[in-house]
């Protein structure tokens, strides 16, 4: 029996020395078996580094979509809301111009009527006068009541006097083209303006038709019965004036 499994063994190996020589004698030399390992790992890397690649690649791509469409959801609520604004604004505008225009006949009306109380208020604050009348033709005396229903004109005239000082101010008053033509004077050569104290002075037509030529009832706000014009130096200007004298 130890013979028979020695011999088994014996054959065993005696075949597996002679499939190894096979081999050997029929496959190839070592180091191109080498090589051919070499190879393959460098392709299985690369394949694998490729794999790698396009994955990190795939999700760029993915990451810029989303950004994109993120981007373009922002810039359309951006867009939906600017555009809330400007139809809320031109509706604010479309209002307000019609509340104007709706109030604005109400409120040129209710102008009108503060300036005609504002100006009968200042026609019922100037001081009453009387001036005497000369060359006139049935008329001897102006007095305010005359000249109720001229305007009431508002000018600064300034004049610098030989000396350097200032005279002047803030008059209101008529102007003297108004105040001859409601009395009816027309055809004049000259109006000679006489102060209370005797002090007088001649006005030409000219003159007396210049827009800063005026008949004053107050100066800086206090009551001043005078003539001035601003044409002219301070000298021809009459204080306290308290006739007139028509020559044609």
């Amino acid at each position: 029996m130890l013979t028979d499994l020695n011999f088994l063994k014996y054959e065993n190996i005696m075949e597996a020395k002679t499939l190894g020589f096979c081999w050997k004698r029929q496959g190839l030399p070592h180091w191109k078996s080498k090589r051919i390992h070499l190879c393959i790992e460098f392709f299985v890397g690369l394949a694998l580094l490729s794999l790698l690649f396009l994955q990190k690649l795939f999700f760029l791509f993915f990451l810029l979509g989303f950004l994109t469409q993120h981007a373009s959801v922002k810039k359309k609520a951006q867009e939906e809301k600017m555009k809330k604004k400007l139809l809320t604004l031109a509706l604010v505008m479309v209002l307000g111009v019609g509340l104007l225009g709706c109030s604005s006949p109400a409120a040129d009306s209710k102008k009108e009527e503060n300036a005609s109380k504002t100006e009968t208020q200042t026609q019922q604050q100037v001081a009453e006068f009387i001036i005497t009348l000369e060359g006139i033709d049935g008329k001897t005396e102006l007095t305010q009541a005359d000249l109720a229903a001229l305007p009431l004109v508002e000018k600064t005239i300034k004049m610098t006097k030989k000396d350097g000082s200032e005279t002047g101010g803030f008059f209101k008053g008529y102007a003297l083209k108004d105040v001859a033509e409601q009395l009816g004077v027309t055809g004049f050569t000259s109006i000679t303006m006489e102060a209370s104290d005797g002090y007088s002075k001649p006005y030409d037509k000219a003159t007396v038709e210049a827009e800063d030529s005026l008949l004053t009832v107050s100066l800086d706000g206090e009551e001043l019965l005078s003539v001035v014009a601003g044409s002219l130096g301070s000298s021809a200007w009459v204080q306290n004036i308290s006739k007139m004298s028509v020559v044609k």
